[in-house]
């Protein structure tokens, strides 16, 4: 069984194995979210590469104290706000998946997305996006 709680710990101490079964263990689900938000099959596998570079080059003791799956869907979010602006700013937009559910989800400002997609899609809790966006539950 995969232990979160610990799984930075045991990342930092070295053990083998270890970053692939974290990997394993959240890629589904940010892929997912990646889909949804950015639209497209081709920006969300970007997305989900740059979510776990980043989560592995930011490493460190502080990460032990929180959630595991807040501190990557946390990234997530921010890759996929940092990608959506470079879609804005360039006119080569990935191809489209459900072009209706991402034209609706586009309709929504960033922030009503996000917690949409985090709810219905990744399945956390209020609190837990509430703390990944820094808001009040």
């Amino acid at each position: 069984m995969f232990d979160e709680n610990r799984a930075i710990e045991r990342l930092l101490a070295g053990e083998s194995g270890i970053a692939e079964k974290i990997v394993n263990q959240f890629e589904a689900a940010v892929y997912q979210y990646c889909l949804y938000f950015l639209g497209s099959k081709r920006g969300a596998e970007e997305a989900v590469t740059e979510v776990f570079v980043r989560l592995f080059s930011q490493l460190g003791p502080e990460l032990t104290d929180g959630s595991l799956r807040e501190w990557i869907m946390r990234i997530a979010v921010n890759v996929c706000g940092d990608m959506q602006r470079r879609y804005r700013s360039r006119k080569d937009r990935p191809d489209d998946f459900d072009k209706q559910l991402r034209l609706a989800l586009q309709r929504l400002v960033r922030q009503q997305r996000t917690i949409v997609l985090l709810s219905d899609l990744v399945g956390m809790k209020q609190a837990e996006i509430a703390a990944i966006l820094e808001l009040d539950e």
